[in-house]
């Protein structure tokens, strides 16, 4: 008897949650996160020109914070020109936001922790990134092929630039490397032929210069290297 009742409770408490999972309001599909029964992720929404997440939602009598947005939700949505993202978002899945090509006005949420990779790929309007300082993993290729960006603020808490971040962004003229950087990746800054200057902390702690990190910055006038202890092949080919 005590195994059917306590068979019967889990039955209920499971199916609760399997209910509470997935739900859809004003367009948007939310689905719980595992970690937290309290928070969702955004799975699914409209392409349209102009979208905003709220920072929370509420379904049969529950409330939810919204804190990150899957992967692929926007990817290749060339109506979508603004976003509008919620303080309690923490994190953006792989190619949210790649090939959204008229996307430009983006503002990241001052909670953002982790952006992760090819999530703004070849957003070719965008024209300024300012990352926050709560942000710790900036993926591969984040920002790759983001033509008109021209100004990158880095948050203060990275301690790597990780491969192609910002390859091929080729009007990006200046960017300053925090303090708390070790490692500029692979290609990270590759093929910024307009990038004219690299100025790093005067506390440097940056250790490695990976391959080609700054090959094809053709126009690359001024840098002053703190003392590193690995400069791979290429780095400045």
């Amino acid at each position: 008897m005590r195994l059917k009742l306590f068979l019967f409770t889990l039955f209920v408490a499971f199916s609760t949650i399997t209910n509470a999972q997935t739900f859809t309001i004003d367009g948007i599909t939310y689905s719980s996160l595992g970690t937290d029964p309290k928070t969702v992720q955004v799975t699914n929404a409209p392409c349209t020109s102009a979208v905003t997440i709220p920072a929370s939602v509420s379904d049969n009598g529950e409330t939810y914070t919204v804190t990150r947005i899957n992967n692929n939700v926007f990817q290749n949505c060339s109506a979508l020109t603004e976003i509008n993202l919620p303080s309690t978002l923490t994190q953006i899945g792989q190619r949210t936001f790649a090939g959204c090509t008229n996307l430009a006005n983006l503002v990241l949420p001052s909670n953002l922790e982790s952006i992760s990779n090819f999530a703004f790929f070849s957003c070719d309007a965008i024209t300024n990134v300012e990352i926050p300082n709560t942000l710790t993993i900036l993926g591969e290729s984040a920002f790759k092929s983001c033509d008109n960006l021209e100004t990158v603020t880095l948050s203060e808490s990275l301690s790597v630039i990780n491969e192609d971040v910002f390859e091929g962004c080729s009007k990006l003229q200046s960017i300053v490397i925090p303090e708390n950087i070790t490692k500029i990746g692979l290609s990270a800054f590759a093929a910024c032929s307009a990038l004219e200057s690299v100025i790093f902390d005067g506390d440097s702690k940056l250790q490695e210069i990976d391959f080609g990190a700054f090959s094809a910055c053709t126009n690359l006038q001024t840098i002053s290297l703190p003392q590193i202890s690995i400069l791979k092949g290429f780095a400045f080919a």
